[in-house]
């Protein structure tokens, strides 16, 4: 009959820390993910634009150094939305002057609050081919994840505003 006994006294692990232990089982790592946002600062672009029949459009579109979109993949990567203000003017006569942000679009019941938190702004641009030289905006959206896009075309007419969603 054999007996065999075997115990641990933890001398080989007396004198190593926790934080070593972490490191060696690569467990720190998953504390320590790098976060990415994009973009990284602060973002701005601003469009002063005077059409040939008196509209003079000036437009600022921002990084939101607040708010964004988590993607949740192995880098943890953070979008940033983008807040557009809109300030339209003829003859010195004020047609639209307003912030265009996600509070904007569920007010005006463009997107639903899903929608809101999935998408981000783009890309504007402006036309002035329809509505006899009327403004347009279009704003491009998209949603990191699916890159799937959608655009709404805002029409700035003198006593309303006319919305559309062209994707």
């Amino acid at each position: 009959m054999m007996i065999t006994l075997s115990s641990c006294d933890g001398r080989d692990k007396a004198f190593r820390s926790t934080q070593s232990d972490l490191f060696e089982n690569k467990v720190l790592d998953t504390f320590t993910a790098p976060i990415h946002y994009y973009p990284e600062s602060y973002a701005e672009k601003v469009t002063d634009t005077i059409l040939s029949n008196g509209y003079k459009v000036h437009i600022k579109l921002y990084s939101d150094m607040n708010n964004a979109i988590i993607i949740k993949d192995e880098e943890r990567t953070h979008f940033r939305d983008f807040i557009v203000d809109v300030k339209i003017t003829k003859e010195n006569k004020s047609i639209f002057n307003d912030t265009i942000d996600k509070a904007f679009l569920l007010d005006k019941e463009l997107f639903d609050v899903n929608a809101t938190k999935q998408f981000l702004v783009q890309d504007f641009w402006i036309e002035n081919i329809e509505y006899n030289g009327t403004p347009t905006l279009f704003l491009e959206y998209i949603n990191p994840e699916s890159r799937k896009n959608r655009v709404l075309k805002f029409i700035f007419l003198e006593d309303e505003l006319l919305f559309e969603e062209v994707i």
